[in-house]
């Protein structure tokens, strides 16, 4: 008996001493939030409470079931509650109030003049690395780094985001939409639901992406099965894989393990990120063999990123700079960057896709609506050249940009 008293007391000093730290940091960081003046919300555990992560699910019916309100703060504690609780955080707080947690404070507003002078000012206001950290996956990149580094990286990234790539979503959107509904009506009757939207969306994203951001074409019903030599996952599904289990990636991909106790996940995740970075080793390759062009001139945007990136170093070796200042990208920073453009570029045409199909089939008028301006845009046109036609769907961009708001808003 009394070893299992020593045993339980062992155990129970470790949870002690946590919950003591926790305790005396939530103290601090209330007594900080008094000053603000502002409304103020306890929280008791929050999103960079890794383990924490795992299991709000499960406790999250049992506190919002407690009396007098004694678990909303369970609603503000996990990754996009945000999203998740719209505007109505505002309604009971207020235009601007502070969330304090035992990590930190955070203060959450809604004022435009605020927010524009946080997107404006990077070398005033820095964005929180404990925030982004989980997008360092590869590397640094133009959505971790702040200040001068933010400026570095952004002269290097911009040439990616010229005409000659938007020429070439709009090509290959065409392309991945003539296939994709040309399948959607020969299945059988009845058999478009929501799953088969949704995955079908995903499907077109990923196609995109994967001719845009690295120029990988595949046919709709084939690309996430095609796997070119020399790999054991073709690169959609690569993608696909990291994009949809980032957190988990995050806080496992440097767990390290003798063979025979590697869980199946685990497996998964290293052997997903070797393939990705073996698809970013063979872009760089081919880029750097080809040679660097002009600015922007590259056929995706890995291209065109690579390009610059390349001339900016050529021009930086024939003159002379600081002891350790660079203009150019170095491997780990190339690596970051094609990541985190890929990953921008998958979300939001793929959520947007999954609510716009099933909203204009809800709505005839609407579809009605946008479909006059196709009928009288593009007519009877053979090419449908990005140039010429683009611009003047204006009913279609007002349609998609309502719907990816709607999107990025209910995800």
């Amino acid at each position: 008996m009394a070893a299992f008293w020593i045993l339980t007391l062992f155990c129970s000093l470790p949870i002690l001493w946590i919950s003591v730290l926790r305790t005396y940091g939530l103290w601090v960081n209330y007594l900080e939030a008094r000053k603000f003046g502002i409304p103020i919300k306890i929280v008791l555990f929050n999103r960079q409470d890794d383990i924490w992560h795992f299991f709000w699910r499960y406790f999250h019916p049992l506190f919002k079931a407690l009396p007098f309100n004694l678990g909303s703060w369970v609603d503000y504690s996990f990754h996009g509650w945000n999203v998740a609780r719209r505007f109505r955080p505002h309604e009971d707080l207020g235009d601007v109030f502070v969330v304090v947690t035992p990590n930190q404070n955070e203060i959450v507003t809604t004022d435009p003049v605020a927010g524009f002078e946080l997107e404006s000012k990077y070398k005033t206001w820095y964005k929180p690395q404990h925030h982004y950290h989980i997008f360092d996956l590869f590397g640094k990149n133009l959505l971790t780094v702040n200040g001068d580094e933010w400026q570095r990286h952004r002269k290097i990234t911009s040439p990616a985001f010229r005409e000659v790539n938007y020429r070439l979503v709009w090509n290959e959107s065409l392309r991945q939409a003539k296939q994709m509904f040309h399948i959607a009506r020969n299945r059988p009757q009845g058999q478009n639901y929501m799953e088969d939207i949704k995955n079908d969306s995903i499907i077109f994203a990923m196609h995109v992406l994967s001719a845009v951001g690295f120029g990988h074409v595949y046919d709709f019903d084939g690309g996430l099965r095609k796997i070119p030599p020399g790999h054991a996952v073709s690169f959609a599904a690569t993608m696909l894989f990291i994009f949809t289990k980032l957190v988990n990636i995050d806080m496992f991909h440097k767990l390290s393990l003798p063979p025979w106790l590697t869980p199946g996940w685990l497996l998964d995740i290293q052997n997903h990120m070797k393939e990705f970075r073996q698809y970013m080793d063979e872009a760089i390759e081919k880029q750097r063999q080809a040679g660097p062009g002009p600015v922007g001139s590259g056929a995706d945007i890995v291209s065109a990123l690579i390009s610059a990136n390349e001339v900016v170093k050529n021009e930086e070796k024939s003159i002379l700079t600081p002891a350790g200042k660079r203009s150019y990208l170095n491997d780990n920073e190339l690596y970051g960057n094609m990541f985190i453009l890929n990953l921008v570029g998958f979300e939001p045409p793929a959520n947007a896709a999954m609510h716009v199909i099933p909203f204009l089939a809800a709505y005839r008028e609407v579809q009605d609506w946008a479909g006059e301006e196709v009928d009288a845009v593009v007519g009877k046109l053979d090419d449908l050249e990005y140039e010429d036609v683009f611009p003047r769907l204006v009913r279609c961009q007002a349609v998609l940009v309502c719907l990816l708001v709607v999107s990025i808003t209910l995800v």
